[in-house]
């Protein structure tokens, strides 16, 4: 009897687990910086439920509705930069993202990190080679 009440317990936890999961990619969807997407990844998750909670279905699409919703927020962070002026206009708009936005892929989320600083260096140095500035 009783490992059948600690069941029915774990799938009441896990159907929780999965309705916050839900509702966390709907404010995934809606976040408008990456800073929201971040905090809308954090969900409470029982103690007794860390170990398996990744291989259920909801947490593996939070998990990539998330990393979808930041790469869509860093390309249109990088088109803006592309779309600048001048290169110092990129500088400025890439600086502000790296100061403001960026800092929030560290840890979990830095392949995106990386992805971004690289595409930002290469973005800087067309825009410098087609001002004639580069060398």
């Amino acid at each position: 009897m009783q490992p059948t009440m600690i069941q029915e317990w774990m799938r009441q936890q896990l159907a929780k687990v999965e309705g916050n999961c839900h509702s966390a990619q709907g404010r995934i969807a809606a976040a408008r910086t990456m800073r929201e997407v971040v905090q809308a990844m954090q969900i409470s998750v029982p103690p007794e439920l860390r170990s398996v909670i990744r291989s259920q279905p909801g947490m593996r699409a939070l998990t990539a509705a998330a990393e979808r919703r930041l790469t869509e927020l860093l390309e249109a962070q990088l088109e803006e930069a592309r779309k600048a002026e001048s290169t110092e206009a990129a500088k400025g708009i890439l600086g502000r993202r790296r100061a403001q936005d960026w800092p929030y892929l560290r840890g979990t989320y830095a392949h995106i990190y990386r992805k971004a600083d690289m595409e930002a260096r290469r973005l800087l140095h067309t825009k410098e080679k087609e001002s004639g500035n580069g060398h």
